[in-house]
């Protein structure tokens, strides 16, 4: 994406898996890089 992430959109894959919507993810890694990991 050409810039660095920035801490709120960090925080928000932390409240994603805090949250209902995320009660079957397990054991995963999510990398919130914008794609730089590619």
């Amino acid at each position: 994406m050409g810039r660095l992430v920035q801490p709120e959109e960090i925080a928000y894959a932390y409240l994603f898996l805090a949250s209902d919507e995320a009660s079957m993810v397990t054991g995963t890694n999510l990398q919130v890089d914008g794609g730089a990991s590619l």
